[in-house]
């Protein structure tokens, strides 16, 4: 059958079907347009689907660190920024006569109906602008009849309201257009990466083209296709008279794009793991962006917010830098994670979750055992219940000690005691050594008197919010218990800025489009503990610089004072360390297991990489920083140096105090009395001169102290109560409550001074004797104003029993390997606190 006679049937055949068919249209437009008069229709606006903008991030320093989009690229642009020729080529193919009509072209519904009808499929369509805006803002791609209906109902709806320009200008903006691209600005920096304003004849013509299939006219995917169908877009236009056909003939000779120019989106690079958590804040419950996740995507990535956070990007980039580098080869395995925090408000400038190897954020989201880095914790609970930074504890080593609550449960009993690490001290250790030197039985004892549930109020008060601490679980004094680099970061940073705990932030502020601040940090922080518990406690962590586990932390122009700590098997490895004006918390570790660290066979310890990675990170933030110092305690404040002992603790010590235990104790396989063992003979030797409690300098001397009066009101003098017989178990200490005042015994030297002769050190007492002590009482210095000499026994300390002979006539001394003195016996391995 020719092509004539074909057609001719085709139209006599439909005459009747598009008769019905229009019957049927009227009937239901009438009812639909009674419908979409009603309450219930969507409400219509106009220039209202071109809201979506990106939203830009800043770092503290002004700079910008990215821009959010949406994973719809939007750019809306006024008409007037689009080129004229780009309208007339959408227009030409799209919808010639949209000026013309309504929403709602019925001369070209019946010409594309004849033409499909004609063709046997889809070949034309006869959809208006204004019809197709509807679709694609209000009702979605959903094939009906009754769909079509609202469709031709709503854009006529919209053409009454709206004028034609705003029409084309919402039309022109949100069309899609491949490649994530909604709206012609968007496209045309993918595509071409240039202006839609500055569109030439043949890249209008490849966009228009684009409209009726996005991915199937792809120029990337597709090019014979996207060639075919400009070709066609530009025969529209020279029909229409747009173009001439020597300028559709040039267009038709420009090659087509090749590349796309895809919108900037976030990207894992050194600012990943801080922007991660920016995101994650502004998109998580509580978010001022709304109530919804809904509501918070479309206000983070097309709001057109601007949001400031506290990243320092220089800060960063070196940190992420050292956090690799300072990692030796040998661990291949082993990455650092880090957080750098300003102590006074809580800022966090700079976080380092990983080597950026993977997206995982082990400083935010890792949970890893701290070591004797929680030990903070008990500290602070000691200071608060009263204690003295200078007060001794036992440290002997091995130690059983059954806690409160837990007999023989998770704690440590005389099958299972706890060990100092090798070559620590055994005897009697001040809070300020047992700090510095990371003495594990030292603090067991400690956390013994304090209580366990006092060290989990402290550790929750000062951020830390894993719900699996426990009173129940004494190893938590030893850092058992999982946590998190930047809340360790934040609860040393509560003792550097005197008490006051601020929770770590990321965002300073966040201003709308219109610019109005809609968030903005609070920095206020809240108190945790008193400004003297904090001074005094930074007494002891600075030791631990100066002459403990932590002195590769040292800066020549700041105060330092942190903590280092080690698990069993050095699986994990930390520095806490704090400054007056940073703190700063350092994990090393496999993210993927715990496994332990070795270096060519040498074990890792905190003491080891940790601190060096934040020494380096310090130094360089701290660069140009003034010379800083913490304030110190006030000594009036400070109450009388002690004992640490009680009943309790001779019950419940199994072996040092002579407690009793359990009847029998498993050893080698064969059951035996449990030990008892009698407090130890050895007298740790503290720091060398009388230095005020601000400042422990490390032992190099065995030169006795000198008592130096401070400036404020001295603490009474007492005397020494009388030491023990050799061979008895120490009696308790006094109470901590200040003893009366007692005169002074008579004296020749100077009130400030106390002369090298008067003191005799423990060690020289004859094997049989113990003969009390004859140095000096304090007369007119605050007990923590000094720090007894290597040769001397704390103040009001019981005398330990005799030695042997060749140990009596052995001079205290030091040694600049070994700042302390320490009992030289060979310990058993260490238990789980792990080493420095």
């Amino acid at each position: 059958m020719s092509r004539f006679p074909r057609l001719a049937l085709v139209v006599a055949m439909a005459g009747p079907i598009l008769a019905a068919g229009l019957a049927a249209l009227a009937y239901s437009s009438s009812r639909l347009v009674h419908d979409s008069a009603s309450a219930t229709e969507l409400p219509l606006a106009c220039g209202g689907a071109t809201a979506d903008v990106p939203s830009v991030v800043y770092a503290a320093d002004g700079s910008v660190l990215a821009t959010l989009r949406s994973a719809f690229n939007r750019q809306p642009v006024p008409l007037s920024r689009i080129s004229p020729t780009l309208v007339a080529a959408v227009l030409d193919t799209e919808d010639h006569a949209f000026w013309a009509h309504g929403g709602v072209d019925v001369r070209s519904i019946a010409r594309a109906f004849v033409a499909d009808a004609a063709a046997g499929s889809a070949v034309q369509g006869g959809s208006t602008i204004a019809q197709q805006l509807v679709k694609q803002t209000y009702l979605g791609s959903e094939k009906s009849l009754v769909r079509k209906m609202r469709e031709a109902v709503l854009a006529e709806r919209l053409e009454q309201k709206c004028t034609k320009r705003q029409v084309l200008d919402d039309y022109l903006n949100t069309v899609y257009l491949g490649n994530g691209a909604y709206g012609v600005q968007a496209a045309a920096e993918e595509y071409f990466n240039r202006d839609a304003a500055h569109l030439s004849v043949a890249q209008s013509a490849l966009l228009a083209g684009l409209i009726q299939a996005p991915s199937g006219y792809d120029p990337i995917t597709n090019p014979l296709g996207a060639r075919e169908r400009r070709s066609q877009v530009l025969a529209n236009m020279v029909h229409y008279g747009a173009i001439t056909p020597q300028q559709a003939a040039a267009a038709n000779a420009t090659p087509l794009p090749t590349v796309v120019h895809e919108a900037p989106t976030l990207s894992y690079t050194s600012h990943g793991y801080y922007l991660d958590q920016v995101v994650n804040m502004l998109l998580g419950p509580g978010s001022p962006l709304g109530a919804t996740l809904a509501q918070r995507e479309q206000e983070l990535f097309a709001g057109g917010l601007k949001i400031y956070t506290n990243e320092v990007p220089s800060l960063q980039a070196y940190a992420q830098h050292v956090a690799v580098a300072d990692i030796p080869p040998a661990l291949s395995k082993v990455e650092a994670a880090l957080a750098v925090i300003d102590p006074r408000t809580g800022d966090v400038e700079a976080l380092v979750g990983g080597n950026g190897r993977s997206q995982f954020d082990v400083a935010t989201q890792g949970q890893r055992q701290p070591g004797s880095g929680f030990k903070l914790f008990t500290l602070i609970g000691a200071l608060e219940e009263g204690y003295n930074v200078e007060d001794s504890v036992l440290a002997a080593s091995p130690c059983a000690v059954v806690f409160p609550g837990d007999p023989y449960g998770n704690g440590y009993d005389a099958q299972h005691p706890l060990h100092n690490d090798p070559g620590q001290p055994s005897g009697e250790v001040t809070l300020v050594q047992a700090t510095a030197l990371s003495i594990n039985c030292a603090y067991l004892r400690v956390a013994h008197e304090v209580g366990l549930a006092k060290v989990v109020d402290v550790a929750k008060s000062m951020g830390l919010s894993d719900a699996t601490l426990s009173p129940l679980t004494p190893s938590l004094v030893l850092g058992t218990e999982a946590v998190r680099p930047i809340e360790m970061a934040a609860a040393y940073a509560t003792v550097a800025d005197g008490g006051i705990y601020h929770e770590p932030s990321f965002v300073n502020e966040v201003k709308d489009s219109t610019g109005s601040v809609i968030y903005r940090a609070d920095l206020t922080g809240r108190r945790v503990f008193s400004e003297q518990v904090a001074a005094e406690a930074l007494v002891a962590l600075r030791a631990t610089v100066q002459y403990g586990t932590g002195t590769a932390a040292a800066l020549p122009n700041q105060e330092v004072a942190g903590k280092t700590g080690t698990t069993e098997q050095s699986v994990d490895a930390w520095f806490n360390g704090v400054t007056p004006d940073l703190a700063a918390s350092v994990w090393m570790g496999d993210p993927d297991g715990e496994v332990p660290m070795y270096d060519n066979g040498v074990e890792v310890y905190g003491a080891s990489y940790p601190t060096q990675i934040w020494h380096d990170v310090a130094a360089f933030a701290l660069r140009d920083a003034p010379v800083a110092s913490f304030p110190p305690p006030d000594p009036a404040l400070v109450p009388p140096i002690k004992y640490i002992d009680s009943p309790a603790l001779r019950r419940d010590d199994l072996f040092s105090h002579g407690g009793a235990g359990p009847a029998t104790c498993v050893a080698s396989g064969a059951k035996q009395p449990c030990p008892t063992r009698p407090a130890t003979t050895t007298t740790l030797a503290p720091a060398t001169t009388a230095v005020p409690l601000t400042t422990v300098a490390p032992a190099t001397t065995s030169a006795p102290a000198t008592v130096r009066a401070p400036a404020t009101t001295l603490a009474p003098a007492t005397t020494a109560p009388p030491t023990a017989p050799a061979g008895t178990a120490a009696p308790p200490r006094p109470s901590p409550q200040p003893a009366p005042a007692t005169t002074a015994p008579p004296t020749t030297a100077p009130p400030t001074t106390a002369p090298a002769t008067t003191a005799s050190p423990a060690t020289t007492a004859p094997a049989t004797t113990a003969p009390a002590t004859t140095a000096s009482p304090a007369t007119t210095a605050s007990p923590l104003a000094t720090v007894p000499p290597p040769s001397q026994a704390p103040p009001a300390r019981p005398q330990p029993p005799a030695t042997t002979a060749a140990q009596a006539s052995a001079p205290a001394t030091t040694s600049s390997a070994q700042p302390l003195s320490t009992a030289q016996a060979t310990a058993p391995p260490a238990g789980p606190g792990g080493g420095p």
